[in-house]
């Protein structure tokens, strides 16, 4: 993979230098068994010149870096590839003998060499990591994929949840109109009733009064109570 073939410019203490020793497509610093250079005399890394040759791009040859190149590379001031954890500060050459004893070696989810498995952000998308990469450098490589992804991700779950809101609303606003309807029928009965209750309350009170004319008549008083 193109990973294996470079050191990450993000490593360099001093970018702008060690900028003039990029691949030529992928802007990282080969590194010394995958560095390659054109009929151009161009710097590229393995990954980046196979590329253009199967595409039959502008590199028609390939040919191992000079020595010269290769050893000034090996010179540039670099940090170590765990820089978020070990403060280690030196050359590509003894950054190499470094890797073998970093302290920071098998931490986490890393495995017996340094290096992880898998990127723990696999689960929202990142695809971009190869297994056996050291963390730190796959973070620094794909700083906007993996913002992309944290993007994307955060925007789905908003969605769902906007989803979801309108479906609770949704159903909210069914059961208040359920309501406010039956509430509705409910007063609608109530008036009805009430209405029959005056109707039959004064029924009541006219039978009264001819009952009580009519005992009048006979000399006989009633009191009758209607509740």
């Amino acid at each position: 993979s193109r990973q294996e073939c470079v050191w990450s410019i993000k490593l360099f203490l001093h970018q702008e230098g060690a900028a003039n020793f990029s691949c030529q497509v992928c802007g990282d610093i080969p590194r010394k068994e995958f560095a390659y250079t054109c009929d151009q005399e161009l710097i590229f890394c393995e990954y980046c010149i196979d590329m253009k040759l199967r595409q039959n791009m502008d590199v028609q040859h390939k040919k191992r870096m000079p020595m010269v190149v290769q050893n000034m590379i090996n010179d540039l001031k670099v940090k170590c590839v765990n820089f978020s954890q070990c403060k280690f500060r030196g050359t590509i050459r003894s950054l190499l003998e470094h890797e073998k004893s970093c302290k920071t070696k098998g931490g986490g989810k890393n495995n017996k060499n340094g290096k992880a498995k898998e990127c723990p952000l696999q689960r929202i998308g990142c695809t971009e990591f190869t297994p056996g990469t050291y963390l730190d450098t796959h973070y620094h490589d794909n700083q906007q994929q993996h913002l992309d992804h944290v993007l994307t991700y955060v925007d789905q779950k908003l969605f769902a949840m906007q989803q979801q809101h309108h479906e609770q609303m949704t159903t909210v606003v069914t059961q208040i109109q359920d309501l406010q309807n039956e509430n509705m029928q409910l007063q609608q009965q109530v008036r009805q009733l009430s209405m029959a209750k005056d109707n039959l309350t004064q029924e009541m009170k006219k039978i009264l009064a001819r009952l009580q004319e009519q005992h009048v008549r006979n000399g006989k008083t009633y009191k009758i109570i209607v509740d």
